[in-house]
């Protein structure tokens, strides 16, 4: 049996459906809640890894009464995302970075695609490519990107807009 959860992506005060995330009960949840500390500065805290999340994507706002993220998500370059998360000041914290491709996929939930991603803990997350830190091999032209419609990884040219998300090391 299929779980499907209807997601809003707000533009400007118009609440529009982006995507209705499917997760699938006999896959086991990869990011469960219980695996987490949601802190309320809008982060979450992977007890697993020590990395602290920001809950929303670069260009969205936390919203403390509603646990919400609002807000429309920017998409920058590879390089600008790497001066944005460098210059980044978040919930009393100043070293957020853009995660490798190993981190980033640390967030992904493969029991759910479109997105593929614990809306629990990312909420209002959309089902796009998010900017990771790796180069690519080979190719200094290109990055990964980690696929939150399908949580797959692939590598994206610099000069394309891709949406991020900031993590820090907790500590």
């Amino acid at each position: 049996m299929n779980i499907i959860k209807i997601s809003l992506f707000l533009v400007g005060s118009l609440a529009l459906p982006l995507t209705a995330q499917t997760c699938f009960d006999n896959v086991p949840e990869t990011t469960p809640i219980s695996q987490f500390t949601i802190n309320t500065d809008g982060t979450v805290t992977d007890n697993l890894t020590g990395i602290m999340w920001m809950r929303c994507s670069i260009g969205q706002s936390w919203d403390t009464n509603n646990q919400t993220c609002t807000g429309g998500v920017e998409q920058l370059t590879w390089q600008q995302a790497l001066k944005t998360a460098s210059q980044y000041q978040y919930a009393g914290f100043n070293d957020w970075q853009l995660p490798n491709v190993k981190e980033l996929s640390t967030i992904v939930d493969r029991q759910c695609v479109d997105a593929a991603i614990n809306q629990t803990l990312f909420p209002a997350a959309i089902a796009q490519n998010y900017w990771t830190s790796t180069s690519g091999v080979g190719s200094a032209s290109e990055a990964w990107a980690v696929a939150f419609y399908s949580g797959k990884t692939n590598l994206r040219s610099k000069a394309s807009d891709i949406h991020l998300r900031l993590m820090r090391y907790a500590k």
